[in-house]
């Protein structure tokens, strides 16, 4: 975001809770943060667990569509925020 990791219009108000909760910017640095990590978890369980009964035959579905809603917010935003990216990341998320 800006060339930074966290730029400084994320500490808006000056309350840490405050500026990633009702700021915009705050809001943005949370939700790129958590996709990275929800992104990173997801595929390290979908490896590790990928013999197991239970998801032998849906892992590599599963990390597909986590890379897939991955892929679509990250060029979401390269591409400036096409509606129709726009879009596919919202529907991808809700329908899958």
């Amino acid at each position: 975001m800006n060339g930074q990791f966290m730029p400084e219009n994320v500490r808006a108000f000056g309350d840490l809770v405050k500026d990633l909760t009702d700021h915009k910017d705050g809001v943005q640095f949370v939700h790129r943060n958590l996709a990275w990590l929800v992104a990173a978890a997801f595929v390290g369980f979908a490896i590790h667990f990928r013999e197991r009964a239970g998801v032998a035959g849906t892992w590599k579905w599963l990390m597909a569509a986590v890379l897939l809603q991955f892929l679509l917010g990250v060029l979401t935003l390269v591409m400036q925020v096409p509606i129709v990216l726009g879009v596919l990341h919202q529907f991808e998320r809700c329908c899958c």
